[in-house]
C-alpha cells in the first residue's frame, strides 16, 4: 500500500508547491431543476445535496464509459462486473447489492430503470453524448417516486448548440483490442434545431468472454412553434451484444485458473433497446408554464446460457414501457412570499415477457408476462421566506397494480396485486451570500418490488403478496462554502432508518423484507484551484449500514465500504499540454451473500489513472495510463448459499488508452 499513499501523497504536494494566491473564478455551478422546471437554480438555493459533473470534467478524464467517470467522486461506490461497463452496483447511500433498485437513472428526465431485477444498462448513454451528469441526494422523492429514495441521478444528453453548424468526429483506441468511433452533428437556425450523435464501440474485455460490441445513433430535434410554445423530439436506438464471463472461484486460482480466465466460455446476451422521447412546453403566461412529455421504449434481448452442460438455457426476453407526464409550473406571491410550485400527474405502463426453451434434461419450457401500471399525483412548492430562506415542500400519491401470468407444461399463474404508496419531504435551505448555503432535508420515500422479486416458478406460492414494499424515512444536512476565490468545500450527512428493506435472502432462496435496517454517512469534497492552470480536488466518503432487529441484528449490510478516497489533480502546461492523475481508494468490504460477515472481507485497494491531453484549436489528441501501479483487485465479489466460498469477479490490471477528437 505504501506506494499508492506515496503517490497520493507527491499529488498533493505538486500541487501545493503550484499553489497561487490569485483569484481564480470557479465558475457558478448551475443545476437543472426538478423535473423541467424552466429557471435553473445555483446549488447554493437547493434544499438537497448535489454534484454536478460538467462536459468539461468528462473531457478532462480520458474515460470511456460513465462508470469510468463515476469512480472519480466520492459521492458514489461503483462495483463494475466485468470491466465494461455494462454491469455494475451503484451505490448513493448504503444498500450494497440491492443499490440499482434504490438509485432512480434519468436520461434528460426520462426514467430509464426498468421493471425487472436486469438492473440498469449503463452503456446506454455514450459518454460523449453527455452533457452534464447531476447527482442528487436527499431530495425527489414527491417528484419522481418509486426507486429515488437512495439517489437521483440525472444524465442530460447534448443539445443543438447556438451555432450554425457544428461536425465532430472522435476515435479511441485501447488495451484488450478496444476501438471506438464516433460521429457529433449538429445545427440550428431561427426556430429549428437538430443534433445528431452516432457511434461504434467494441472490446475483448480484460476476462475471456467479457467482449462488448455496440451501436448507437441518437437524434434530438427542438422547434419553436410560436413564441410561447415549443416541441423537442429525441430518438434513440442502441444495439449491443456481450459476454457474461461469470465469477471465478479463489479456490480455481490455485488450481490452475487465471484472473482473466472465465468458466462459463459459451454465456452472452443480445439486446437492442429503443426509445422515442417527446416534449410540448407551453408558457401560458410569464408565471405559468405546461409541460407535457411522452415516452415510449422498446427493449428485446436473448440471453444465452450456454455453459452449464445438460442445464442450458435461452431465455428471450422482450420489455416495453410507455409513460406520460403532465407539470404545470405556477409562480405567485401570497403576504410578501414567493411561491414556485410543480403539480402533476404521471401514467405508467410497463410490460415484460420471459420465452425461456429450456435445454436441460427435463426442457421444461416456460412463457411469462408480468404488467405492471401507476398513476401518480404529485405537488412540489418551494416557498421564498425571505431573500435568504427557502422552504420546500413536496407530495406524492400512487395507485400501483400489477398482473402475472405463466405457463409452463407444469404451472399456471394467473393473478394480480394492487395497492397505495406515498411519499413526501420538506426542506430548508439558508444561503449566507451567493455562494454559501446550508440545507436540512427530511423525506419519506418508498421502493417498489421489481416483478422477479414478487414472482418466481419456484416458489410456492409463485406470487409473493406478502412482500411489501420498502418505505426509508431520511434525513440530509449540509453546507456548500467558498470561503476565498479559489476554494470551494461541500459537506453533508445522511441519516435513513429504512422498514421492509428488499432483499435476497441466500439462506430460504427468495426475496424478503428486512424489517429495519440503518444507514448513515457523510461526504465532504473540498476543491483548489491553486493556479490559473492547476485545480486539486480532494473528496471522501465515509458509510455504513446495518441490519436491525431481526437474524442479522447488528451485521453490516454487504457491499457496502466503510471508506472512500477520491483525490484529483489537473494541471495544464504552455502550448495546450495538461495531465490529469486521479486516485481511488476503497476500503474493505463483505461479500455480497455474506449476511452474517462470516467470510473474510473483500480486500481494500487503490487505483491510480495518469492521463495526458493535447488541445490546439479544434483539434485534441490524449493518451492514459490506467492502474499504473498495476493492482490486482476486485471490485465486486459473492459468496454461495453456504457463505464458504468467495466468488470474484476480477478488475482489469494495467491498461491503455489513446483518442483524437476534430471539431468543425
Amino acid at each position: 500500500m505504501s506506494k499508492y499513499f506515496i503517490a497520493s501523497v507527491i499529488t498533493i504536494a505538486t500541487a501545493l508547491a503550484c499553489y497561487s494566491q490569485e483569484n481564480i473564478d470557479l465558475g457558478e455551478i448551475v443545476v437543472t431543476p426538478y423535473y423541467g422546471e424552466e429557471e435553473s437554480k445555483s446549488i447554493y438555493t437547493v434544499p438537497y445535496s448535489i454534484k454536478k459533473i460538467t462536459k468539461k470534467e468528462i473531457e478532462n478524464k480520458n474515460v470511456t464509459n460513465i462508470l469510468e467517470l463515476l469512480k472519480n467522486t466520492s459521492f458514489i461506490n461503483i462495483s463494475d462486473w466485468y470491466g465494461t461497463g455494462i454491469k455494475a452496483n451503484v451505490d448513493l447511500m448504503g444498500f450494497g447489492d440491492n443499490a440499482l433498485s434504490n438509485i432512480l437513472v434519468l436520461v434528460n428526465g426520462r426514467r430509464v430503470n426498468d421493471i425487472d431485477l436486469s438492473g440498469i444498462d449503463w452503456t446506454q448513454i455514450p459518454l460523449d453524448n453527455i452533457e452534464e451528469i447531476e447527482i442528487i441526494k436527499g431530495g425527489g422523492v414527491a417528484l419522481y417516486g418509486d426507486n429515488s429514495c437512495g439517489g437521483i441521478i440525472n444524465i442530460i444528453t447534448c443539445k443543438p448548440q447556438n451555432l450554425p453548424f457544428r461536425f465532430e468526429i472522435k476515435s479511441e483506441g485501447g488495451s484488450y483490442s478496444y476501438n471506438k468511433e464516433a460521429i457529433y452533428l449538429s445545427t440550428t437556425s431561427k426556430r429549428l434545431s437538430f443534433s445528431s450523435y452516432t457511434e461504434y464501440s467494441s472490446t475483448n474485455g480484460y476476462r475471456r468472454n467479457s467482449h462488448y460490441r455496440s451501436r448507437y445513433a441518437n437524434i434530438n430535434l427542438y422547434g419553436k412553434i410560436d413564441n410561447a410554445t415549443s416541441l423537442n423530439l429525441e430518438m434513440g436506438h442502441h444495439h449491443y451484444y456481450y459476454g457474461l464471463p461469470g465469477a471465478i472461484y479463489e479456490s480455481d486460482l490455485s488450481s490452475g485458473y487465471t484472473r482473466r480466465d472465465s468458466k462459463y466460455p459459451n454465456d452472452n446476451s443480445h439486446m437492442e433497446d429503443n426509445y422515442l422521447a417527446i416534449s410540448l412546453a407551453h408558457k401560458i403566461s410569464p408565471s405559468k408554464k405546461l409541460i407535457m412529455d411522452i415516452s415510449y421504449r422498446n427493449k428485446n434481448g436473448v440471453d444465452n446460457w450456454l455453459s452449464y452442460g445438460g442445464w442450458d438455457s435461452i431465455v428471450d426476453k422482450h420489455l416495453t414501457n410507455i409513460n406520460i407526464t403532465n407539470r404545470l409550473f405556477l409562480k405567485f406571491d401570497t403576504l410578501k412570499v414567493t411561491h414556485n410550485l410543480i403539480g402533476g400527474i404521471e401514467i405508467f405502463r410497463g410490460d415484460f415477457s420471459a420465452d425461456t426453451d429450456d435445454l436441460s434434461i427435463f426442457n421444461s419450457d416456460n412463457y411469462t408476462d408480468i404488467d405492471r401500471k401507476y398513476c401518480a399525483f404529485f405537488i412540489n412548492n418551494n416557498i421564498s421566506l425571505t431573500k435568504r430562506l427557502l422552504l420546500n415542500l413536496g407530495f406524492r400519491t400512487q395507485k400501483e397494480k400489477f398482473n402475472f401470468d405463466y405457463y409452463s407444461t407444469s404451472l399456471l399463474v394467473d393473478d394480480k396485486i394492487s395497492f397505495n404508496e406515498e411519499s413526501y419531504e420538506a426542506g430548508l435551505n439558508y444561503q449566507f451570500n451567493n455562494k454559501s448555503n446550508f440545507f436540512l432535508n427530511f423525506s419519506r420515500g418508498f421502493r417498489i418490488p421489481k416483478t422477479d422479486e414478487y414472482f418466481s416458478s419456484f416458489a410456492s406460492p409463485p406470487v409473493n403478496k406478502n412482500l411489501k414494499p420498502q418505505i426509508s424515512k431520511t434525513i440530509v444536512t449540509g453546507i456548500n462554502i467558498n470561503p476565498t476565490e479559489n476554494i470551494t468545500a461541500n459537506i453533508d450527512f445522511f441519516l435513513m432508518n429504512a422498514t421492509n428493506e428488499l432483499y435476497y435472502d441466500p439462506l430460504t432462496f427468495s426475496n424478503a423484507n428486512y424489517k429495519k435496517t440503518a444507514h448513515k454517512g457523510l461526504n465532504l469534497n473540498i476543491k483548489l484551484a491553486l493556479s490559473s492552470s492547476t485545480e486539486l480536488s480532494l473528496g471522501y466518503r465515509a458509510t455504513e449500514a446495518r441490519f436491525k432487529k431481526g437474524p442479522y441484528n447488528n451485521k453490516e449490510i454487504p457491499a457496502v465500504p466503510h471508506s472512500k478516497l477520491n483525490i484529483s489533480f489537473n494541471h495544464k502546461f504552455p502550448k495546450g499540454i495538461s495531465i490529469n492523475i486521479d486516485t481511488v481508494y476503497r476500503s474493505k468490504t463483505y461479500l455480497i451473500n455474506d449476511l452474517n460477515n462470516s467470510l473474510d472481507k473483500l480486500n481494500s485497494f487503490w487505483v491510480t489513472n495518469v492521463g495526458l491531453q493535447y488541445k490546439k484549436k479544434n483539434f485534441e489528441f490524449y493518451v492514459s495510463i490506467r492502474n499504473i501501479f498495476n493492482e490486482q483487485y476486485n471490485e465486486y465479489a459473492a459468496t454461495d448459499s453456504t457463505a464458504t466460498k468467495k466468488a470474484l469477479y476480477p478488475s482489469p490490471e494495467r491498461n491503455y488508452l489513446w483518442g483524437i477528437r476534430i471539431k468543425f
